[in-house]
């Protein structure tokens, strides 16, 4: 399967955390304020207090130049991880409600019948003169659409596009959970900027 390249990474902005308490962090991630960068550090921050009240320090964790560096090192890692283009997450799953909007068929429809207006004479209105109506053969293209095509006014048509096990429709071929007609990519460009630093 191909798979459509994503924006170049380059220089991810991050937020500068150095100096910045462990309960100003708290506060920020109650506030749901923290980005991936800042959640790493809190991490660390939480983690780091925990040894100094085992050692028996009374100063309260700030964050180091090296635990900014660490944590963006783990950061950018995992972003690079994620938005490789060689990575796709395949969809197991999925159920989803289908519309058919037009649906023609390639050639005649060659179908008898007894009761066909053909396309004869008209008088001056459009109307059909007398003997544009009798048996025959219909030998156009079907063509039918949602909004109304040249046969049988409004099209429709409802069913499913379903991927996944269980044959919910018979002989079909989407139901290999390991599948490799579809992928789920994500793009670095669409992550939005805020929820990283």
């Amino acid at each position: 399967m191909a798979i459509e390249k994503s924006q170049k990474i380059g220089k991810i902005p991050s937020t500068n955390y150095v100096g910045k308490s462990l309960e100003e962090l708290r506060k920020d991630s109650s506030s749901d304020k923290l980005g991936l960068l800042g959640n790493l550090i809190l991490a660390k921050a939480e983690g780091d207090q925990i040894l100094r009240d085992e050692q028996s320090f009374k100063k309260e964790t700030t964050v180091t130049p090296s635990q900014q560096k660490e944590s963006e090192g783990v950061r950018d890692a995992i972003i690079k991880f994620l938005t490789d283009p060689k990575l796709y997450w395949t969809i197991s799953k999925l159920k989803a409600s289908l519309e058919v909007e037009k649906f023609e068929t390639s050639g005649p429809v060659g179908l008898k019948s007894a009761d066909i207006v053909v396309k004869g004479p008209t008088n001056t209105y459009g109307a059909m003169l007398p003997g544009a109506m009798g048996n025959g053969t219909i030998t156009e293209k079907l063509v039918m659409a949602k909004n109304g095509g040249i046969h049988g006014s409004q099209l429709k048509s409802y069913g499913h596009a379903y991927i996944g096990d269980g044959d919910i429709t018979e002989n079909t071929d989407t139901n290999d959970p390991k599948n490799e007609f579809t992928a789920v990519n994500l793009y670095f460009d669409k992550i939005d900027k805020g929820l990283i630093k």
